[in-house]
């Protein structure tokens, strides 16, 4: 794997700083076009053209006249000669419409439907969703987005030739309703989605994969195909609609939960770069991220690759040889390479470019990095709900104004004018501050906590995926079973050997409920509680144990959570 700084000098500029914009590979793979972002609270509107056998930037007269105007959060397909720019925003604005951009004129129109044909030539407009042309046909198939008021897990497909777009019906399972995911399509034409948000702000790490749209796929040479649950047809290129797959690889080395990341299909290898998320156990800072993760076709695994761990550096990466993070940034492929531009770092928009290499070589791709070796059957999309710790809200709830704190809260000139320009103060897409160091005071070394708890970080992502793949009626049912432990886990001792040895910034908001469970079992097994009113002391110096037992999970105070931790891990150590 190898990054290298692209710089095309030859012509014009390159595109201004931005996010949120897209770049897509026309005429054969002979340009690349760059369309629209955003840049502090300024949308932008303009076609910028890398020709790539040149190696310069231009823009063509033409396309500055007329176009969909400014806009970001749009999806982008090209199909033969042609370029469809599909939905977005502007402002608080979402698009339905869609515009085509004639790459041999470079020329905009709007696409309107064909005489004769019947069905609508918009859809509901929305921002932050994914397209991708299926197969080698004049369709498109687009999923998900925010619409303005709810998070969406419709998919349509526009028919290029007549304009004209349908409604897709799935059986169950399907992906969730979420926006700023990402989609690709690999080789055999499955279109593979990844990550995203989702309502109240959950952020997720389940891998999809959707087939059937094209009708002439063969189903019998899918290496994706869950043979459990699609047995091979009974003929070639026979298919029953299309359907979506939750993909569960192997390998520990799968990308946390995210959004505004790119997934790019290359040959052997599948690319996840980048995004921003969460900073890890119920912390509620955000972090942007330039770490980069593979699936390996040949072996079905997710990879890490060495080299691209997160990093705190800003723009420029932690070397000239590494692009530093972000997230709503644009990435396509570009013959065996992917060209990634621009992006938003949490401070500012970024306009550079660069190249990844990945060397296929030596027969494991050359990655340098890791991967698992177990299965994990029980993946869930990780959740980090943020309505404990949520900033003051002003009214709005897109997933904009939820990564407006983000775009526009940092520090510099893109704060200050996105303030002048009246952006929403609302709580960021990803998260603002460290809940770690709301309960302990003080902030964390994160390279020395990322370096102690590296060791346990696989097995804490496998309790966490256990938990979490378990729903309110899993639950419940299990409970009216008498089973207080469906998934297992506490036979094992995976649960318990957590607790006994993670610090307070370890636990994260949604092992809250959990987590009393937890220290009211093996506190209370004991005896060491007392009633809620009384007080007293174990022992010289000491306070007494059990004092937490009367208290509910919802009404738990940050600052008792390291006492309790304290008493719970007592208690496990006396009852080992």
């Amino acid at each position: 794997m190898r990054w290298t700084e692209a710089s095309f000098t030859n012509g014009q500029p390159p595109p201004s700083p931005r996010s949120g914009h897209s770049a897509t590979v026309v005429n054969g793979g002979e340009d690349v076009v760059v369309f629209g972002g955003l840049h502090t609270s300024n949308f932008i509107g303009e076609t910028v053209v890398l020709s790539l056998s040149e190696g310069r930037w231009w823009r063509p007269p033409s396309a500055a006249v007329g176009g969909p105007g400014p806009r970001a959060f749009h999806c982008a397909v090209a199909v033969d000669k042609q370029l469809f720019v599909i939905c977005g925003r502007t402002g608080r604005q979402q698009h339905g419409d869609t515009w085509v951009l004639d790459t041999t004129t470079w020329e905009w129109r709007p696409m309107g439907r064909m005489p004769g044909a019947v069905g609508s030539d918009t859809i509901a407009p929305r921002d932050f969703g994914t397209a991708q042309r299926v197969g080698g046909t004049d369709k498109i198939v687009l999923f998900g987005g925010y619409d303005g008021k709810k998070w969406l897990s419709d998919a349509h497909v526009l028919d290029t030739a007549n304009g004209v777009w349908r409604l897709l019906n799935f059986p169950s399972p399907s992906p969730s309703p979420r926006s700023g995911h990402a989609m690709s399509t690999a080789q055999n034409g499955r279109h593979l989605l990844f990550g995203g948000q989702g309502p109240n702000g959950t952020l997720c790490h389940d891998l999809w994969a959707l087939r059937g749209v094209d009708e002439t796929l063969d189903d019998d040479h899918d290496e994706f195909r869950d043979p459990s649950r699609d047995p091979p047809t009974q003929s070639s290129g026979a298919s029953r609609g299309p359907r979506w797959t939750r993909l569960q690889l192997r390998g520990d080395a799968q990308p946390s939960a995210r959004a505004g990341h790119a997934l790019v299909a290359m040959d052997r290898f599948i690319v996840v770069f980048g995004g921003g998320g969460g900073k890890g156990w119920m912390s509620k800072q955000q972090e942007y991220r330039n770490d980069l993760h593979v699936i390996d076709r040949e072996s079905m695994r997710w990879r890490r690759l060495a080299g691209s761990a997160p990093s705190e550096a800003g723009r420029g990466g932690l070397s000239p040889t590494q692009p530093g993070p972000r997230a709503f940034h644009a990435m396509c492929r570009v013959g065996e390479r992917a060209l990634l531009i621009g992006g938003f770092t949490g401070s500012e928009a970024l306009n550079d470019a660069w190249w990844l290499d990945l060397d296929e070589g030596d027969g494991t791709g050359g990655l340098g990095g890791s991967e698992g070796g177990q299965d994990l059957s029980a993946m869930a999309a990780l959740s980090a709900p943020m309505n404990m710790m949520s900033s003051t809200m002003s009214g709005l709830s897109s997933p904009f104004d939820r990564m407006s704190q983000s775009l526009f809260g940092g520090t510099g000139e893109d704060a200050k004018a996105a303030a002048v320009a009246g952006s929403p103060d609302t709580k960021s897409m990803f998260s603002l501050t460290s809940l770690g160091d709301a309960i302990t005071g003080r902030r964390t070394n994160r390279a020395g906590r990322e370096s102690a708890n590296l060791e346990n970080k696989t097995k804490e992502e496998k309790i966490r995926v256990v938990l979490e793949s378990i729903d309110g009626e899993l639950a419940a049912k299990a409970k009216s079973e008498g089973n207080d432990d469906p998934t297992g886990m506490n036979n094992k001792g995976w649960i318990r050997e957590f607790y006994a040895s993670c610090d307070p910034e370890d636990l994260k908001i949604g092992d809250m409920k959990r987590f009393v469970r937890e220290y009211r079992g093996a506190v209370g097994s004991i005896a060491l509680g007392t009633p809620a009113d009384l007080t007293g002391t174990d022992g010289p110096g000491q306070e007494r144990r059990g004092r937490f037992l009367h208290v509910e999970a919802e009404s738990l105070r940050l600052a008792d959570v390291p006492a309790m931790l304290t008493e719970l891990q007592g208690a496990l150590i006396e009852g080992a």
